[in-house]
């Protein structure tokens, strides 16, 4: 997967990042950072440029952080705190098992929407078409993207209130114009540099 945000800091750049890891990174952070559910990652810069890693756990007791010099010693942490209970800490999408999904044309908003749901976990996979061409919507946009599908989880653990006034659908869209947004951020970015 392509992470954007933190590339800056050249510290993850050769390692296989799990897709389900939502980037909170920013610009001016020493080092990048990472999120899966409530488990917060930082991967930085050690001597000689060797990544250091770095683990906050909801379930650590002393609610200390946990350093690791290995990125493979991390996981296997993660593996054994979780008792092997969620892969998608080190594995992709394609581990869930899918439990339903859902098209759904939204006409206010001119799209289509997919929605899948898993048996493992609350994690939702999302993905959109703006028009009406249902033929083109299942021929090319039912599967999950994994950057929106983060995004929407994300601003849920952000804005909890405002999903609860909403409902989901219309929370769901706010989240597809929030992609819309930052990929329009992305592409002028480019523009700029060129």
């Amino acid at each position: 997967m392509k992470y954007i945000k933190g590339e800056h800091l050249e510290c993850y750049e050769d390692l296989d990042l799990p897709e389900a890891w939502t980037n909170l990174s920013s610009f001016d952070d020493s080092m990048a950072h990472f999120r899966f559910q409530e488990i917060h990652i930082w991967i930085g810069k050690q001597v000689k440029g060797i990544p250091r890693f770095m683990v906050n756990e909801p379930n650590n007791e002393d609610d200390e952080t946990q350093h690791f010099d290995d990125f493979d010693e991390m996981i296997d942490h993660l593996k054994i705190a979780y008792d092997n209970g969620d892969e998608a800490l080190w594995t992709t999408q394609s581990k869930r098992t899918i439990e339903s999904v859902q098209h759904i044309w939204d006409q206010f908003h001119d799209r289509w929407i997919y929605i899948e749901k898993y048996r493992e976990d609350d994690f939702i996979g999302l993905n959109f078409m703006q028009g009406d061409e249902y033929e083109d919507f299942k021929e090319n946009w039912c599967n999950v993207d994994m950057h929106i599908s983060n995004i929407y989880h994300s601003m849920k653990d952000e804005y909890p209130h405002e999903l609860k006034k909403v409902g989901e659908l219309e929370f769901i869209n706010k989240v597809f114009w929030t992609k819309v947004f930052i990929d329009s951020e992305e592409e002028y970015s480019i523009i700029q540099k060129k």
